[in-house]
C-alpha cells in the first residue's frame, strides 16, 4: 500500500508508542506499601536489643564476680545442696527437673562446683558483649535467656535472686527473642531451612512491642501498690519524709528531694 511505511521504518507514533513501553519497563512501580518500612520498628528493635543485652551484660558480669562467695562451695549459702536436693526430688530425672526448675545444671552429670557457675557467666559475659556489639540473633537471646534462668533457678535456695527485677530481666529477655528473625520449619528440606529461612521480625514487632508496653505498666503500678501493702506510712504519704536518707543506694539528687516541703512530698506519693 502506498501509504504503509517502508519495510524497517516505523511511523512516528509507533516510535513514541515503543519509548514509552520501555520507559515504563524500566520504571516499574513497586508494590511495596511506603509505609512497610516505617511499621517495622527497625530502629526500636535495635536499640530494644542492644539495651537488653547491656542489661544481661552487667547480669553475667556481677554473678562471675560474687557467686562464689554468695553461693558457690564455700560460699554464704552453697547453691550445690539445693541442686542436690532437686535431683533427688526428681529421682534424677533431668528432662522432668530442667522443665519444673530449668536450669542447664541438670545435664552436668555431677554435683555443681564453682567452675560452672564461673563458666555460665563468662560465657553470658561474651555473649551478651557481642549483642551489645550488634548481633541480632534469635539463638543468642534464647542462650542468654536459658543461661541466665540456669542461675536464677539454682538460686532459688538462697535469697540472693529473690528480688523482683531478676524475673522482670528473664520476661524482658523472653520477650527481645521474638524481636528477631525467627528460624521457620515448614520446608521440604526440614531442618536445613532453621538457619537460611526465616520469618522477618516486622511480621510480630507491633505485639511484642505491646507487650513491653503492658510490662512497663506493670512494673510501674506494681511498684505503687506493693508499698500501699507494704508499710502504713505509705498509707498515710509520709514514707518519703525518710525515704531518701535512708535508701541503700542513693541518687545524686536525693538531698535535694529530702528537703522539698513535706506538701510536696505527699503528692510524690500519689504519683
Amino acid at each position: 500500500s502506498p501509504s504503509s511505511p517502508p519495510c524497517g521504518k516505523q511511523t512516528p507514533s509507533a516510535t513514541v508508542t515503543s519509548s514509552l513501553i520501555n520507559a515504563a519497563s524500566k520504571h516499574e512501580v513497586s508494590t511495596t506499601p511506603p509505609s512497610e518500612s516505617a511499621q517495622s520498628f527497625h530502629v526500636t528493635k535495635f536499640v530494644i536489643l542492644r539495651l537488653v543485652g547491656f542489661v544481661y551484660l552487667i547480669a553475667f558480669v556481677g554473678a562471675y564476680h560474687q557467686n562464689r562467695g554468695l553461693m558457690g562451695s564455700n560460699g554464704l549459702v552453697p547453691a550445690r545442696q539445693y541442686m542436690d536436693q532437686l535431683k533427688q526430688t526428681f529421682d534424677d530425672s533431668s528432662v522432668q527437673g530442667f522443665l519444673s526448675h530449668p536450669t542447664l545444671y541438670w545435664f552436668i552429670g555431677s554435683s555443681l562446683e564453682d567452675w560452672h557457675l564461673d563458666a555460665t557467666a563468662l560465657i553470658g559475659s561474651i555473649l551478651s558483649l557481642v549483642v551489645v556489639m550488634g548481633l541480632d540473633s534469635w539463638l543468642a537471646m534464647v542462650s542468654l535467656w536459658i543461661l541466665d534462668f540456669s542461675i536464677v533457678t539454682v538460686a532459688e535456695g538462697t535469697s540472693f535472686y529473690a528480688y523482683g527485677w531478676e524475673s522482670q530481666l528473664l520476661e524482658t529477655g523472653f520477650l527481645s527473642i521474638w524481636l528477631c528473625d525467627l528460624p521457620t520449619l515448614f520446608r521440604g528440606d526440614g531442618m536445613k531451612g532453621v538457619f537460611r529461612d526465616k520469618i522477618p521480625s516486622s511480621s510480630h514487632s507491633i505485639p511484642v512491642l505491646w507487650l513491653y508496653r503492658w510490662l512497663c505498666a506493670r512494673i510501674s503500678i506494681g511498684a505503687g501498690l506493693i508499698k500501699l501493702r507494704g508499710g502504713e506510712c505509705w498509707q498515710k504519704k509520709t514514707c518519703l519524709y525518710y525515704h531518701f536518707e535512708t535508701q541503700p543506694i542513693p541518687s545524686p539528687m536525693s538531698f535535694i528531694f529530702h528537703f522539698l516541703p513535706k506538701g510536696v512530698l505527699r503528692r510524690a506519693v500519689d504519683l
